[in-house]
Protein backbone atom coordinates (compact mmCIF):
# COMPACT_ATOMS: atom_id res chain seq x y z
CA UNK A 1 0.00 0.00 0.00
CA UNK A 2 1.51 3.46 -1.03
CA UNK A 3 0.13 4.55 2.01
CA UNK A 4 1.22 3.65 5.56
CA UNK A 5 1.10 5.12 9.17
CA UNK A 6 2.29 4.53 12.62
CA UNK A 7 0.73 6.18 16.14
CA UNK A 8 3.47 7.47 18.81
CA UNK A 9 0.78 7.67 21.82
CA UNK A 10 3.00 9.43 24.29
CA UNK A 11 3.38 12.21 21.83
CA UNK A 12 -0.25 11.85 20.63
CA UNK A 13 1.54 11.93 16.68
CA UNK A 14 0.15 10.09 13.59
CA UNK A 15 2.91 9.57 10.99
CA UNK A 16 1.97 8.60 7.79
CA UNK A 17 4.09 8.00 4.63
CA UNK A 18 3.19 7.96 1.33
CA UNK A 19 4.76 6.97 -2.27
CA UNK A 20 4.89 5.95 -5.65
CA UNK A 21 1.22 6.21 -7.31
CA UNK A 22 -1.63 7.17 -5.26
CA UNK A 23 -4.98 6.69 -6.25
CA UNK A 24 -8.19 9.13 -4.55
CA UNK A 25 -9.36 5.40 -3.09
CA UNK A 26 -6.44 4.82 -1.35
CA UNK A 27 -6.66 8.02 0.31
CA UNK A 28 -10.00 7.42 0.93
CA UNK A 29 -9.40 4.47 2.62
CA UNK A 30 -6.28 4.95 4.63
CA UNK A 31 -8.38 8.20 6.11
CA UNK A 32 -11.50 5.36 6.89
CA UNK A 33 -8.71 2.90 8.67
CA UNK A 34 -7.65 5.86 10.65
CA UNK A 35 -11.05 6.92 11.86
CA UNK A 36 -12.02 3.30 12.70
CA UNK A 37 -8.80 2.30 14.76
CA UNK A 38 -9.53 2.57 18.17
CA UNK A 39 -5.87 3.09 19.37
CA UNK A 40 -5.91 6.38 18.02
CA UNK A 41 -6.98 8.90 20.72
CA UNK A 42 -8.57 12.40 20.32
CA UNK A 43 -6.35 15.18 20.11
CA UNK A 44 -3.84 13.87 18.12
CA UNK A 45 -1.74 15.49 15.48
CA UNK A 46 -1.30 13.68 11.99
CA UNK A 47 2.10 14.70 10.10
CA UNK A 48 1.75 13.56 6.55
CA UNK A 49 4.67 13.20 3.79
CA UNK A 50 4.08 13.14 0.41
CA UNK A 51 7.75 14.04 -0.75
CA UNK A 52 8.46 10.52 -2.23
CA UNK A 53 5.03 10.52 -4.62
CA UNK A 54 5.45 10.21 -7.81
CA UNK A 55 1.95 10.57 -9.13
CA UNK A 56 -1.41 10.85 -7.94
CA UNK A 57 -4.67 9.53 -9.59
CA UNK A 58 -7.48 11.91 -8.54
CA UNK A 59 -9.40 14.05 -10.37
CA UNK A 60 -10.96 17.68 -8.80
CA UNK A 61 -14.27 16.04 -9.49
CA UNK A 62 -13.82 12.92 -7.64
CA UNK A 63 -12.83 14.61 -4.15
CA UNK A 64 -16.42 15.31 -2.84
CA UNK A 65 -15.95 12.19 -0.54
CA UNK A 66 -13.29 14.28 1.42
CA UNK A 67 -16.03 16.75 2.48
CA UNK A 68 -17.95 14.32 4.94
CA UNK A 69 -14.65 12.92 5.87
CA UNK A 70 -13.37 15.30 7.34
CA UNK A 71 -16.06 15.88 9.48
CA UNK A 72 -15.44 12.41 10.34
CA UNK A 73 -11.78 13.09 10.75
CA UNK A 74 -12.52 16.10 13.14
CA UNK A 75 -14.57 14.81 14.88
CA UNK A 76 -12.47 11.45 15.67
CA UNK A 77 -10.13 14.22 17.32
CA UNK A 78 -7.75 15.12 14.87
CA UNK A 79 -6.44 18.23 16.45
CA UNK A 80 -4.41 19.05 13.10
CA UNK A 81 -2.91 17.51 9.66
CA UNK A 82 0.08 19.12 8.61
CA UNK A 83 0.96 17.70 4.85
CA UNK A 84 4.86 18.16 4.25
CA UNK A 85 4.48 18.21 0.16
CA UNK A 86 7.43 19.27 -1.51
CA UNK A 87 6.79 18.89 -5.22
CA UNK A 88 4.73 20.75 -7.25
CA UNK A 89 2.55 17.83 -7.94
CA UNK A 90 1.82 16.55 -4.49
CA UNK A 91 1.10 20.13 -3.37
CA UNK A 92 -1.18 20.76 -5.77
CA UNK A 93 -3.27 18.04 -4.80
CA UNK A 94 -3.28 18.69 -1.58
CA UNK A 95 -3.86 21.98 -1.91
CA UNK A 96 -6.64 21.11 -4.00
CA UNK A 97 -7.95 18.65 -1.18
CA UNK A 98 -7.17 21.51 1.44
CA UNK A 99 -10.13 23.59 -1.02
CA UNK A 100 -12.44 21.55 -1.18
CA UNK A 101 -12.54 20.65 2.68
CA UNK A 102 -12.58 24.87 3.32
CA UNK A 103 -15.43 25.23 0.69
CA UNK A 104 -17.30 21.90 2.14
CA UNK A 105 -18.73 23.90 5.41
CA UNK A 106 -16.35 21.92 7.43
CA UNK A 107 -13.43 24.15 6.63
CA UNK A 108 -13.68 26.14 9.84
CA UNK A 109 -13.13 22.30 11.59
CA UNK A 110 -9.86 21.32 12.50
CA UNK A 111 -6.43 22.77 11.07
CA UNK A 112 -5.18 21.93 7.45
CA UNK A 113 -1.52 22.87 6.92
CA UNK A 114 0.41 22.30 3.59
CA UNK A 115 3.49 23.11 3.56
CA UNK A 116 6.73 22.28 1.46
CA UNK A 117 9.57 22.28 3.91
CA UNK A 118 10.69 20.14 6.72
CA UNK A 119 11.27 23.88 8.65
CA UNK A 120 7.56 24.81 8.40
CA UNK A 121 6.40 20.85 9.52
CA UNK A 122 8.92 21.43 12.36
CA UNK A 123 7.29 25.08 13.02
CA UNK A 124 3.47 23.89 12.78
CA UNK A 125 4.05 21.66 15.07
CA UNK A 126 5.51 23.64 17.68
CA UNK A 127 2.95 26.10 17.11
CA UNK A 128 0.10 23.65 17.71
CA UNK A 129 1.48 22.40 20.56
CA UNK A 130 2.01 26.00 22.29
CA UNK A 131 -1.17 27.00 21.50
CA UNK A 132 -2.42 24.17 23.96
Amino acid sequence: MPLSFSYDRERMVLSTKADGIVTLEEMLDYLHVVIADEHIKPGFVELVDFSAIEDFVVSFNDTRPFEDLWKSYVEKGCAATIVYAPGDLSFGVVRMVQTVIQTSGHGDQGVFVVVRTQVEVAEKLAQLRSDV
